[in-house]
């Protein structure tokens, strides 16, 4: 049962996602970490909103999230153009669920 919830929480595999232009969507739920690029408005540690779905909401909303750390909330898509990939690398974690 540890081993179930220490793997749970932990990225046991990461995808960049390079094009936000059609939203992302993903069959299991995931966290999203967000790195700023050379030309980022915003640098690690600060707050941005994104637009996305968390796992219990019925549409995407305006979701703050932390630079450079992974999100606590657990998503299930992020919205068309919800984060700008052109100043901000995203990568995903889908959440192992048993």
């Amino acid at each position: 049962m540890f081993e179930a919830i220490l793997q749970s929480a932990r990225a046991t595999k990461i995808t960049k996602v390079a094009d936000l232009t059609d939203g992302y969507t993903s069959a299991k739920p995931f966290s999203i970490f967000v790195c700023p690029t050379d030309n980022s408005p915003k640098e690690a540690g600060e707050v941005l909103v994104i637009n996305a779905k968390p796992v219990d909401n019925a549409a995407a909303v305006d979701v703050p999230v932390v630079i450079g750390d992974w999100s606590p909330v657990v998503f299930d898509a992020i919205g068309t153009g919800g984060i700008n990939t052109s100043s901000y690398d995203v990568y995903i974690a889908e959440i192992k669920v048993s």
